[in-house]
């Protein structure tokens, strides 16, 4: 009973990180351009620490970086760092997924996995 539910919350987690990875590749997202009846701005009013403000979506930094909008109409960017999520570990580039792992890619050159079993 009890690995049943810890599957299913591992199962819940690795969806979860799909959805935000597709989420974030999702690059004609209404977010990232502006309708022609008023623009759709984020709600964020700065940004982080590091991070530089630009204009369009556009001009964010393409691998491994961050690209997020301003109330103001604007893009943050940043690096990120090749880095796996919490609770996953890095997969060599040119390595099989291994036996009882669901593996993703999170940057252009980082596999990374989450054991299911």
């Amino acid at each position: 009973m009890k690995s049943k539910r810890v599957r299913k919350a591992i199962f819940q987690a690795t969806a979860f990180l799909v959805l935000l990875i597709l989420g974030a590749c999702a690059s004609d997202a209404p977010t990232r351009s502006p309708a022609s009846n008023g623009e759709l701005r984020g709600k964020i009013q700065a940004c982080k620490a590091g991070d530089k403000e630009v204009s369009r979506a556009s001009q964010c930094i393409q691998d491994d970086a961050a690209c997020y909008p301003l109330s103001n109409g604007n893009y943050c960017t940043g690096p990120r760092g090749n880095v796996c999520p919490t609770g996953s570990v890095a997969i060599p580039q040119q390595a099989s997924c291994p036996t009882g792992y669901r593996c993703f890619k999170v940057g252009s050159n980082l596999n990374c996995g989450i054991r299911y079993q």
